[in-house]
């Protein structure tokens, strides 16, 4: 168990250091507010954006809380410019990731043409053939199978299950989750995150990208820096997301057709059509902006009776309409 006190972490995340009374404080853990019933919380550390919130930390007696600058509390406490950030770090500090030791297991089948730094683990089972290389510190799963010719960066995680096809090249730091295939000769830059049961083909994939479990990418699909493809899509050939586009999941992206940058693609909708750029939310099937999409949803639900007097009351002039709501 990792124990802080409210000094070091304070050190750790760059925040106006506690009060000296509180500078020795232990702090075992974080949590939520929604988390925290029926625990003893003297030990957790927590945080608050605005007053409701601070008040409702207050009553449940948390050990210390987080803070934007504007805000005071009477229970010992760390200000920092963005507390979900500095949260997210807590967690990171009280739970850090749990990595094997490095080590190859006596199953794993390692080509002697192949490349496996020293520092890295290899699991149960795994494959690595002829010219394939695996960076420092990587973590490569039971039952994974690296074909000829693929390149694992450094401190890349392949969890249980993975296939990285021919040519296949994996950028540092990135994580695939079990159970995914990758390739032939697709690349992946740095910093990329893929969910469980995802097929992926002959595709290039921008750094920082999140992609979620069971999504289907065909070859020639070029994904931007930091999108963020939702879980059960399908990105047929040739189809191009930019950068901070947002495809939620269900949804199709018909093939060839473009997502402009910062786009984001609502649940259960077909790309159909290029999407410009800029920070529209669009929706539907055949896909539209979202409110007309929802505009049209609302339409066909209308009795018809009520949709022709819709129409009708669409023909007025405004000032018609105005005279009639008072008359």
């Amino acid at each position: 168990m990792v124990v802080k006190t409210l000094a070091q972490l304070a050190d750790l995340l760059g925040a106006t250091p506690p009060q000296p009374a509180y500078a020795d404080l232990p702090i075992e853990g974080v949590l939520g507010l929604d988390a925290a019933s029926g625990q003893d919380l003297q030990r957790y550390i927590t945080f608050a954006e605005d007053k409701r919130h601070l008040q409702e930390i207050e009553a449940a007696n948390f050990g210390a809380v987080l803070l934007p600058p504007q805000l005071e509390s009477q229970l010992p406490s760390l200000q920092v410019p963005q507390v979900r950030v500095a949260f997210a770090q807590l967690l990171e500090i009280f739970h850090p990731l749990q990595l094997y030791p490095a080590s190859v297991h006596p199953t794993a089948v390692i080509s002697p043409q192949a490349e496996v730094a020293a520092s890295a683990y290899v699991g149960p089972y795994a494959v690595i053939e002829a010219g394939a290389k695996v960076g420092e510190r990587c973590q490569v799963g039971a039952h994974c199978h690296l074909e000829e010719g693929v390149r694992v960066g450094d401190d890349t995680r392949l969890f249980p299950g993975v296939y990285l096809r021919q040519g296949t090249e994996i950028g540092r730091a990135s994580l695939l989750g079990a159970l995914t295939q990758v390739g032939p000769r697709a690349i992946l830059q740095d910093d990329i995150e893929i969910g469980a049961r995802c097929l992926l083909g002959a595709c290039q994939i921008g750094a920082g990208v999140r992609i979620d479990n069971m999504v289907d990418i065909q070859d020639g699909v070029t994904i931007a820096p930091l999108a963020i493809i939702i879980s059960q899509n399908c990105l047929r050939r040739q189809a191009k997301i930019g950068q901070l586009a947002i495809v939620a999941g269900h949804s199709l992206v018909q093939e060839g057709q473009e997502v402009g940058d910062y786009a984001t693609i609502a649940a259960s909708s077909l790309v159909d059509r290029p999407i410009p750029a800029g920070q529209e939310v669009w929706s539907g099937e055949p896909i539209l902006p979202h409110r007309t999409a929802m505009r049209h949803v609302i339409e066909r639900q209308l009795p018809l009776k009520y949709w022709k007097e819709l129409q009708n009351l669409s023909k007025e002039s405004p000032q018609k309409l105005q005279v009639d709501s008072h008359g």
